[in-house]
């Protein structure tokens, strides 16, 4: 069956989920310019954003989402970080129905596939942090990241007309779905801008580098169903890689997050791979410099989306604070997370 239907599954209150020490490939390190790039970005927001809402607005200032930025791109150049914060926290911000209203997201949607409103607010904004963004790129990074942010909004309308619909996609159509929705491949193509290179020339001939925003995508997608499993459980939203495991094949949320960490491992392992094929094949390649310093930022954006989802408050209460260790043990309220951690 390739769908089943919506319905919450509120966890009782101190579930525990063991994770183990999640793999990364890369070191995580938050931007030497941050505090300036998300004070900037706050600022932005509150002017520009049309929220639904003086609540949802405190609510979503509250989870510090331009740190995510931040934390993605901590050796990008500090006047290009704060281009891709902004368009990428505007996002973030009409991504989630469940946080920020279904009006508001079906409003994102079409301006998103272009048979929205020009003149709405949120179209105005969109317009202005795209432009700010995709203007000081090179011709090839911006044509490639067109068609990446294109495939991103098709993968957003899909994963809207199954909550529409009230399904949970099975695995084997919810993961690639959400591979693409997570923003993998729109994160990797400004990883390159953020460096002031263009490896468009070597991507055009190399469909294992063109390709290796699905490793990273794969990585960065199981991170972000795993600690977001506690809120989309509450809601019973569809689009979760455990949710959809649950639901198809009768796991529990134990058993469903074991099988979401044997695909973090292999995620960390191919990538790792990837890159020593990479660097080999092209290492008297005139961009060899270049290639290297990619892929040195895309094992740190993996490793920075993890420690976002660590400190994120987005996923794991208003309250929530982090203090650098990686937790073991997720322990599920309904109105946060715990974070349990080894002896």
């Amino acid at each position: 069956m390739i769908t089943r239907p919506i319905r919450p599954t509120e966890p009782a209150s101190g579930t525990r989920v063991r994770i183990g020490t999640l793999p990364h490939p890369g070191r995580a390190a938050l931007h030497p310019g941050h505090a300036a790039v998300t004070a900037a970005e706050h600022a932005w927001l509150v002017h520009s954003v049309p929220f639904t809402g003086e609540l949802r607005k405190e609510t979503f200032l509250a989870e510090r989402i331009p740190r995510r930025a931040c934390w993605s791109y901590p050796t990008a150049e500090p006047a290009r970080l704060g281009s891709i914060s902004r368009l990428h926290t505007l996002l973030y911000a009409f991504a989630d129905p469940a946080a920020h209203g279904w009006e508001a997201y079906d409003d994102v949607l079409r301006t998103l596939d272009g048979t929205g409103d020009d003149t709405s607010p949120f179209a105005t904004a969109y317009r202005d942090a795209r432009a700010d963004l995709t203007g000081s790129m090179t011709a090839g990074v911006r044509r490639r990241y067109a068609r990446a942010h294109r495939r991103w909004a098709e993968a957003l309308v899909m994963e809207n007309s199954l909550r529409a619909g009230g399904h949970t996609a099975h695995p084997d159509v919810c993961f690639p779905l959400r591979r693409i929705a997570c923003g993998g491949e729109t994160a990797l193509v400004p990883v390159e801008h953020g460096l002031g290179i263009d490896l468009t020339e070597l991507m055009e001939r190399d469909a294992d580098l063109a390709g290796l925003w699905r490793v990273a995508g794969t990585h960065m997608a199981l991170v972000g169903d795993l600690f977001s499993l506690r809120r989309e459980l509450l809601t019973g939203d569809g689009p979760n890689l455990p949710l959809s495991l649950m639901r198809h094949q009768g796991l529990t949320v134990q058993g469903a997050v074991d099988v979401l960490l044997r695909r973090l491992e292999d995620a960390g392992d191919t990538y790792t791979r990837a890159c020593r094929t990479l660097r080999a094949r092209h290492r008297d390649h005139g961009l060899s410099g270049d290639l290297d310093r990619y892929l040195e930022a895309v094992g740190r954006l993996i490793a920075g989306n993890l420690a976002w989802h660590y400190e994120s408050r987005r996923h794991h209460g208003p309250g929530h604070t982090w203090d650098g260790r990686p937790p073991t043990a997720l322990v599920l309220h309904p109105d946060r997370t715990e974070f349990e951690y080894d002896a």
